[in-house]
């Protein structure tokens, strides 16, 4: 009995300790029109994730800038992976997209799933970076959906020559 005790203070101290918490979707406005498939944008930040699983149960938060319009943006997205914050430009893929479908269920995809038998329903938490609240909590429209990175349009100058291109080609 004393070291289910034990157990369970350790397991409170270490989930209190975390820098990461839920919130509940719901205390965000959605704008399906905040951003548009394909439309470029500029991650500016990114609430991280707890872990980089592929089996998704929430959103990640990140707040992006429209290159087109100049607007800022939160985007909640199933993960973080190859998003790096003002580094590239992305363009984003809508959820309701077959190409958003493939991705938020990706492992349901890699267990041999058929695009028909994938969930479109939205996640109902989104992690929220308790070092980054004060970004977090905003009056910004909200779309869900997938960033795409785009290695021809690099932040520093023109696109890439196709020899620069080969560079990621192996």
């Amino acid at each position: 009995m004393k070291r289910i005790i034990i157990s369970l203070f350790l397991a409170a101290l270490v989930t209190s300790c975390s820098e990461y918490s839920f919130r509940s979707v719901d205390e965000f406005v959605f704008d399906e029109n905040a951003l548009h498939d394909e439309e470029y944008v500029k991650i500016i930040y990114s609430s991280g994730a707890p872990d980089d699983g592929i089996n998704i149960d929430y959103y990640v938060h990140m707040i992006g800038v429209s290159q087109e319009t100049n607007d800022t943006v939160n985007i909640f997205t199933p993960s973080t992976y190859m998003v790096d914050a003002g580094k590239l430009f992305y363009y984003f893929i809508s959820e309701n997209t077959d190409s958003g479908k493939l991705f938020k269920n990706l492992q349901k995809v890699i267990d041999g799933a058929q695009l028909s038998d994938l969930s479109d329903d939205k996640l109902e938490k989104v992690v929220s970076n308790k070092n980054g609240q004060d970004w977090e909590i905003n009056n910004y429209p909200t779309s869900c959906g997938t960033l795409a990175t785009d290695i021809k349009k690099a932040e520093d100058g023109p696109p890439p020559t196709l020899d620069e291109l080969n560079e990621y080609i192996d």
